[in-house]
């Protein structure tokens, strides 16, 4: 089984759904925040490692031993499970909540594209200024970013996020056409990122890197795109 996991207003994920079960990849099931806000879970941490096993109000099953990939896209706290909380316990049902969706998504190791960090649930969120200082050390010229900017877009991210550049495993996808060295700086962004699915801006009409997308819109990668996405869950890292 291979998972497409995203918020519901994610369209670019629900695409992505579509063209991967058209691709072949089956059983693959979407599951949004919504599917999650009436699911039963089973959650057991051990010293071998943690188990999670999800039935979702429709009946389908989510066991992490029968999940061979995921694509993870739940970059926040998926906001429909709160909705039916009182006011006064918001933050405590947040923090609770955020530190079991986390502790499920880890537990699919790096077979997650993006893999959970604690520092985000589909990978690190990163200031610009950081997002800066990697880009340079994979050999990109970067903007000028000033001391604890943050991304250009709110967090977590809303709406459509497009990218110049999107990267997929060792593909990287542009726009317009790239030098072979700033397509080898942006599969190695990816990889000092250790963010496997990852939108990079670039200043106008350049090769200047501006800004990471941590949820890039992948419609505008097309078929490509799609058989790229499809060969790395078909061959998901190790654990």
């Amino acid at each position: 089984m291979w998972l497409v996991l995203c918020l519901a207003a994610d369209e670019a994920a629900r695409w992505a759904h579509a063209e991967l079960e058209r691709q072949g990849l089956a059983p693959i099931e979407l599951v949004t925040d919504h599917d999650l806000i009436a699911a039963s879970w089973e959650h057991r941490v051990s010293n071998a490692g943690s188990r999670t096993r999800l039935l979702l109000a429709d009946g389908r099953c989510m066991d992490t031993d029968a999940i061979r990939a995921a694509l993870n896209r739940f970059v926040a706290m998926p906001p429909a499970l709160l909705a039916a909380v009182a006011p006064p316990d918001v933050e405590y049902a947040a923090n609770e909540m955020s530190a079991l969706v986390l502790s499920w998504l880890a537990g699919l190791g790096r077979s997650a594209i993006n893999p959970a960090s604690p520092r985000g649930l589909a990978g690190a969120w990163r200031p610009r200024t950081e997002w800066a200082m990697l880009a340079a050390a994979a050999g990109l010229p970067a903007a000028a970013a000033a001391l604890g900017s943050v991304s250009s877009d709110q967090w977590p991210p809303a709406g459509r996020q497009d990218a110049d550049v999107i990267v997929v495993g060792r593909s990287v996808f542009a726009r317009s056409p790239l030098s072979p060295a700033t397509r080898r700086a942006c599969r190695q962004l990816s990889a000092l990122a250790d963010t496997p699915l990852l939108g990079l801006r670039f200043e106008r009409d350049s090769e200047v890197f501006a800004d990471a997308v941590p949820l890039p819109d992948l419609r505008p990668g097309g078929a490509d795109l799609i058989a790229a996405l499809a060969e790395e869950l078909l061959s998901p890292a190790e654990a």
